[in-house]
């Protein structure tokens, strides 16, 4: 294999901040490649992470890339998906994921004083990944959904109107721990509570 840049074709992975796999690609050259990204790729923002390798034949490179989809399941590739077409792009078919009810999420967090990194934290979701969902940007999983509804203890479909079915999950954690915040000024402590009944639909 060729360590040329220049000659060889390259494929590339882009991951999010979480090292979810966003999109796999496959590209002589690399850098008009990374451009085009930058610059029409509506969601270039959440790239946290990119791997490339290289291949002295395109044949091969191709395939690597096709098989990688495959595996991977990458979020916005549509091209040897098995999971439809990506999305953002305005291409039919039904994007991964469900969206959050940010307006309420925010309303939960403000009601029980609660902080996302905190939210992170117990759930191991990305901060930043709760901040997008909380301002309506982005889809996340369903078994995440699950979780962050259960660190509150709501119905997933309160949080996340689309989910179908009911829960396949136990409410996680089952118990959520209290959340211990010394108010200012003042020799209590502040137990940010989790009433099962609060924010119900």
């Amino acid at each position: 294999m060729s360590s040329n840049p220049y000659t060889t074709t390259v494929v590339y992975q882009f991951f999010n901040t979480d090292g979810q796999l966003l999109y796999v690609g496959a590209t002589g050259n690399m850098l008009v490649r990374f451009y085009g990204h930058t610059s029409a790729t509506p969601w270039y923002h959440e790239v946290a992470t990119i791997k490339v390798q290289h291949f002295a034949e395109r044949a091969t490179a191709l395939s690597v890339e096709a098989e990688l989809i495959r595996t991977g399941c990458p979020l916005y590739n549509s091209q040897h998906s098995v999971t439809g077409p990506r999305a953002h792009t305005g291409a039919p078919g039904r994007p991964r994921g469900v969206e959050m009810e940010g307006e309420r999420f925010r309303a939960l967090l403000a009601e029980r004083g609660v902080l996302i990194v905190e939210v992170a934290k117990a759930t191991g979701i990305h901060r930043k990944t709760l901040a997008n969902l909380a301002h309506d940007r982005g889809r996340t999983s369903r078994a995440r959904a699950e979780a962050i509804a259960g660190f509150f203890g709501v119905p997933v479909k309160y949080l996340f109107p689309a989910v179908r079915g009911t829960s396949k999950f136990a409410v996680v954690p089952a118990s959520p721990p209290a959340v211990e915040r010394r108010l200012p000024g003042q020799g209590c402590t502040l137990l940010a509570g989790h009433d099962s009944q609060a924010g119900a639909a």
